[in-house]
């Protein structure tokens, strides 16, 4: 896999993860098989199609889960995801800990106090947090 292929793969990723998209409409995309493109892809980035959508998903998942009131029904739909029960096991598999429990204002707080991180580090992130939970009143 040339890296333009690599990048168009992950291009397609980024700006269609919310779609019911997989390894064949990516390979479709760039004229190759679906197997194929697989095995170029793991060897170029040492994770399949399927393992690298999944965790972008999950990535998106997680910003939406901090920064939106969205319950996770919508967080899951929006991010590609058709069932969230499914989001919910995915997440605890990747994430150790449930959605519900990500969402939740103050565990980043407290995840983040049980962090070896300045006390400097730790103040900016709780300004962003105070910030992400009620933007206008802090703009």
């Amino acid at each position: 896999m040339n890296q333009n292929q690599r990048t168009i793969a992950k291009g397609i990723i980024h700006n269609y993860y919310f779609k019911s998209i997989d390894a064949k409409y990516i390979a479709a995309q760039l004229n190759l098989s679906s197997g194929y493109l697989n095995v170029l892809f793991k060897r170029e980035t040492n994770k399949t199609i399927h393992t690298y959508l999944t965790e972008y998903r999950l990535m998106k998942a997680k910003e939406l889960l901090i920064s939106t009131p969205k319950t996770i029904k919508e967080i899951a739909h929006e991010v590609g995801f058709d069932d969230p029960f499914y989001l919910s096991r995915i997440f605890v598999k990747y994430v150790s800990v449930s959605p519900t429990q990500y969402k939740r204002p103050f565990f980043h707080i407290d995840f983040l106090y049980r962090s070896n991180i300045t006390i400097e580090h730790f103040f900016i992130v709780i300004i962003f947090i105070c910030m992400t939970l009620s933007p206008g009143r802090y703009m």
